[in-house]
């Protein structure tokens, strides 16, 4: 993995952090999802109920998947991780795309573009588009 993927995917470590005991979330990077009983993913992050127990595979659908999208991703291979998640039981996966600095929001309604809020529906999960794009500025050295 290149080394302005990985500071992307960690940038989300920043932000959801701060938030999380107000959430009630633990937040995993890059941890194991068995999505069926033979399939598993890791996506780049995941959000959990703060109360789940601790599993060394997930098992049980988590609240939140984020994907961030790698200059080799293609957005159709992302969809179908998409999917695998929401089948499992995930109510939302968010998918950045750093390079063409848009974000998508998947749940059972289908992806769409957003440009003003990322949010999981039935939580107080809320973060502005803007301030992932501003951390992800600040880890390439960039004025916002």
């Amino acid at each position: 993995m290149k080394e302005r993927t990985r500071r992307y995917k960690n940038s989300f470590l920043s932000i959801l952090p701060p938030e999380r005991l107000k959430w009630g979330i633990s937040v995993w990077p890059e941890y194991r999802v068995q999505t069926t009983e033979r399939h598993f993913r890791i996506p780049d992050v995941c959000a959990t109920r703060a109360d789940a127990s601790f599993e060394r595979i997930i098992c049980q659908a988590p609240l939140l998947c984020i994907e961030v999208m790698s200059h080799e991703d293609r957005m159709s291979e992302i969809l179908e991780r998409v999917e695998d998640y929401l089948m499992m039981g995930v109510s939302t996966v968010w998918v950045v795309d750093p390079r063409r600095r848009r974000v998508f929001i998947a749940d059972g309604s289908g992806v769409q573009q957003v440009t003003e809020q990322l949010f999981v529906t039935g939580t107080a999960i809320e973060i502005p588009v803007a301030d992932v794009f501003v951390r992800l500025d600040a880890l390439e050295g960039r004025e916002p």
